[in-house]
């Protein structure tokens, strides 16, 4: 989800090609902002520094199985990671 910037601020946030920016309690790209995106908003918002891992990853693991059964052309295989300052899992 997101980690700490400066240790003090909590951020989200996007950049495409053209620098084009947005920051967001969740985010999305692609075919997932049409499908996932009101899926993340309605778990997430308003309770952003109270998700656990588990939390995050069993709202991730929903979205990424709606997007599966709505795109006939994607894989059931999915890999996941943790980031945080200094620490990737």
């Amino acid at each position: 989800m997101a980690d700490t910037y400066r240790r003090d601020i909590s951020f989200l946030a996007y950049v495409d090609l053209l620098g084009t920016t947005y920051s967001s309690s969740t985010l999305a790209t692609g075919y997932g902002a049409y499908i996932a995106q009101p899926l993340l908003r309605k778990a997430v918002e308003g309770r952003e520094g109270d998700l656990s891992e588990e939390e995050a990853r069993k709202i991730m693991t929903d979205c990424l199985r709606v997007l599966f059964y709505r795109d006939a052309r994607s894989l059931n295989k999915v890999r996941d990671s943790y980031v945080c300052s200094g620490i990737v899992l």
